[in-house]
């Protein structure tokens, strides 16, 4: 079986979103792994939260929405394609923020914020393509 980009069938779209999600999961923990720093391997929130639980459940949403996405659920793809796509703008503003100071702008955030914008545009694709579901003859009774 082979998805196409190009596709016109909605339901490629959701596995076309459901992959770039997967992705968009794996570089932000891969991410935050690499930014990793002897300062950050403490615990959070007073020492209630041990750092290794952030990664623990970044984990388990990457590998849980795509298969969530893959059921085709509208309201999730739309909160996650929405959600993708302000990391992305706040990652590129951010950017932009190191650049006016002078700074180095880091370049695992362009990478990262290119992923967001791809991630962001597959969902928003599978909800605006996906069929609306039917309206009950009794809604307009």
């Amino acid at each position: 079986m082979t998805v196409s980009l190009r596709s016109s069938n909605p339901t490629d779209h959701w596995k076309v979103a459901a992959l770039a999600y997967l992705i968009y999961g794996i570089a932000y923990l891969g991410g935050a792994w690499f930014e990793m720093t002897p300062e950050r391997l403490s615990s959070f929130e007073g020492r209630m939260i041990p750092w290794w639980s952030y990664f623990v459940i970044g984990g388990a949403f990457t590998i849980a929405m795509p298969m969530l996405l893959l059921r085709q659920i509208r309201w999730l793809g739309g909160l996650l394609g929405v959600a993708t796509g302000i990391k992305s703008l706040y990652l590129i503003w951010s950017q932009g923020r190191h650049i006016a100071a002078g700074e180095a702008a880091p370049l695992y955030n362009w990478f990262f914020s290119v992923i967001a914008i791809v991630a962001s545009l597959t969902l928003l694709r599978a909800v605006l393509t996906s069929a609306t579901p039917p309206e009950s003859p009794e809604a307009h009774a």
